[in-house]
């Protein structure tokens, strides 16, 4: 059977695809360390099994690096996961603070507003006061005038005997 195998591979111009492997591959290496024994292994044969080895080196090599690169892709793109996990972090962080700080914001512009609607409240009611006072200082000008027009009247009574101009600022 490795003698067919041999010179098929030959035939096909030593194809890679018609290498032993597995099994037939280790059989194979056994007969070559038993290279002393009958029947003894033809050069075609030997160097059949040795690229057969060299073929399972290679597959095993690219399945290693295979390997080996799919590992650094799973690392690298668990450190950018994490880098990016840690940026959401930190910008769910920063979109707090933004919310706690337009919370207190807004806290103070209703203080203000408060503030400012008490102030107005006070200045109505200061200006309430201050034409309540106008009112009263008119009032009281108007019964002190009153009251010196009235205490005018005798005087002129007695000075002009003009008894119609003392009731006339009397009544007034």
């Amino acid at each position: 059977r490795l003698l067919v195998r041999t010179l098929e591979w030959e035939d096909r111009d030593r194809n890679d695809s018609l290498l032993l492997r597995g099994v037939e591959l280790s059989e194979g290496e056994q007969l070559l360390a038993q290279s002393d024994k009958e029947p003894r292994l033809t050069a075609a044969q030997r160097q059949y099994i040795l690229a057969s080895r060299q073929g399972a080196i290679k597959r095993q090599r690219i399945i290693l690096g295979a390997v080996t690169l799919g590992l650094v892709i799973a690392v690298v793109l668990a450190i950018v996961a994490l880098v990016q996990s840690r940026i959401a972090d930190e910008r769910r962080i920063e979109a707090d603070n933004a919310r706690s700080t337009a919370v207190r914001e807004k806290d103070r512009a209703e203080e203000a507003e408060a503030l400012a609607e008490i102030r107005r409240q006070r200045a109505q009611d200061a200006e309430a006061t201050a034409q309540a006072e106008r009112e009263l200082a008119i009032r009281e000008s108007q019964i002190s005038l009153a009251k010196s027009l009235a205490a005018l009247s005798l005087p002129i009574v007695e000075r002009t005997n003009n008894t119609e101009l003392a009731a006339l600022l009397s009544v007034e």
